[in-house]
């Protein structure tokens, strides 16, 4: 309880989706912070630099990231 992990910005106009499996975790952004337990989704834009705080621990998260399409592609 109270570890924090800063993570810095991802690619330009990646999402994250975080599904809380276990715990509760306090997701924080220059533009938000909201707090999340099991069974709780969040979707953020992760191309900023973003923290995560465990409130209620062990915290075990599923995170899926998505990238922008490419111009090109």
């Amino acid at each position: 309880e109270g570890a924090v992990r800063h993570a810095k910005a991802h690619v330009r106009g990646l999402f994250e989706h975080l599904t809380v499996a276990a715990g509760t975790v306090e997701i924080s952004a220059e533009s938000f912070s909201e707090v999340v337990s099991q069974g709780d989704l969040i979707s953020f834009r992760a191309d900023r630099p973003h923290s995560y705080r465990v409130i209620e621990g062990p915290v075990r998260l599923v995170s899926v990231h998505e990238y922008p399409q490419r111009a090109n592609a």
